[in-house]
């Protein structure tokens, strides 16, 4: 590998690094979109980085047999040579001694020329083609090192999104804690009291007969909710995360352009085959009553393996935003009264 390439992937690295700090301090001044933007801009540089990486290896495929062949195509050349030079020192030595052989002497001497001009030319193909193959290596290191870097972004950002929707959730129950907590009344000012007026002697009425009044029904208590089992309480938590970014859409009106006209649901264990309603920015929602049990289910062409804990009513989410990464998210309907 040139020194110009090791430069090249050390400049690359540190400019990720620096890039990698930066983001960290900017991270909180961003909002959960720009964070999910460019989280999915940072996916698709993925795949063409691996795209770009894989060609890359289909074109050094060849390469090291053809690097083995003119290694082998110059060592023979310069065997060659040698066994010319030999052949040379020999009829020189014979003419040397009286002997003509001077016809056999220009002929050796050209068969040398052409063996030496045979090593060159080997010899520069030998060159080029280790050039090429170097280069190669070269570019292959270069965009491992990238895919690497942007691994790293991906998940630096996953990290960022996952703690800025905890801070929004936290900042949102508080917010919702202090409207729920009256303020203080304000302390009683003592009135000054009244003077005692003459006592007068007051000769009381006769009272009628007092009415029966009857007693307001009581009013019932509200039923207790049931308690959650654990499978529950991890469905309710994965549907407040789901809808709280389903809220954000609303509340930032990012309607966005509906990515599909028609989805439906269907599956051997699903009741019916129930059509997804278009809630905001291409998240999509149904209800359906499906049996208990792993089962695969069907959102038009896309299959999707699922548990199912319960014969129950269910509510259907599917994100629809990257139509590479269909998301799915269910769970039982009853779950909203705990929300």
């Amino acid at each position: 590998m040139s020194s110009q390439h090791i430069k090249i992937i050390r400049v690359s690295f540190i400019a990720t690094l620096a890039l990698l700090f930066l983001g960290s301090s900017v991270c909180s001044a961003q909002s959960v979109n720009d964070l999910q933007n460019r989280l999915n801009q940072l996916q698709r540089e993925k795949t063409q980085q691996e795209a770009s990486a894989k060609k890359l290896r289909s074109e050094i495929g060849e390469l090291p047999d053809r690097v083995a062949e003119a290694e082998a195509e110059f060592q023979q050349a310069e065997q060659q040579l040698l066994q010319d030079e030999k052949e040379l020192q020999r009829l020189e030595s014979l003419s040397s001694n009286g002997e003509d052989v001077s016809r056999e002497l220009n002929l050796q001497s050209h068969s040398v020329k052409m063996a030496a001009r045979r090593v060159e030319s080997k010899s520069r193909s030998l060159d080029r083609v280790r050039s090429n193959y170097d280069a190669l290596q070269s570019d292959i290191t270069s965009a491992e090192s990238k895919i690497e870097a942007t691994d790293s972004q991906i998940a630096k950002h996953q990290q960022w999104i996952a703690e800025k929707k905890a801070e929004e959730e936290r900042q949102r129950v508080a917010a919702q804690q202090r409207k729920a907590v009256p303020p203080a009344p304000p302390a009683p000012v003592a009135a000054k009291p009244a003077p005692k007026p003459a006592p007068k002697v007051i000769v009381p009425p006769k009272k009628p007969a007092a009415k029966a009044v009857a007693a307001p029904a009581p009013v019932p208590a509200p039923k207790p909710k049931a308690r959650l089992s654990a499978a529950d309480q991890d469905a309710l938590a994965s549907a407040k995360e789901y809808l709280a970014k389903v809220e954000d859409y609303k509340q930032n009106n990012q309607g966005g352009f509906v990515r599909y006209d028609s989805l439906k649901l269907s599956g051997g264990k699903v009741s019916g085959s129930p059509r997804f309603e278009h809630i905001v920015n291409n998240q999509y929602r149904t209800e359906a009553k499906m049996d208990s049990g792993i089962q695969f289910i069907n959102i038009n062409n896309r299959t999707f393996r699922i548990d199912v804990p319960d014969a129950d009513t269910y509510v259907v989410y599917v994100d629809g935003t990257d139509p590479t990464r269909m998301q799915l998210v269910y769970f039982k309907k009853s779950l909203l009264d705990h929300m």
